[in-house]
């Protein structure tokens, strides 16, 4: 067996604890980075109601339909109407 010297182990102890610390920084990071991005989709959710009634319900269906020329056919012939009245 190889044996390991003191200093040797001390230096790579050392590496481990700062990959270790670094890991954390990054965990801590990348929680930040993904509340932000809920907050952001929120917000976009809410303009996109406000100014445009119904555009998130047909982006609901269209990722429900298929992606070919069947699925864009099928979404031409969605109709959504805000509020209670339609012409049907």
């Amino acid at each position: 067996m190889v044996e390991m010297s003191e200093e040797r182990f001390d230096t790579l102890n050392e590496k481990v604890d700062d990959l270790i610390k670094l890991f954390s920084e990054m965990k801590r990071e990348n929680q930040a980075l993904k509340a932000s991005e809920n907050s952001w989709q929120i917000e976009r959710k809410k303009l996109l109601e406000k100014n445009r009634p119904g555009e998130s319900l047909k982006l609901a269906v269209k990722r429900m339909l298929p992606g070919g020329v069947l699925g864009r056919k099928q979404l031409t012939k969605l109709k959504i109407y805000s509020g209670e009245e339609h012409p049907h």
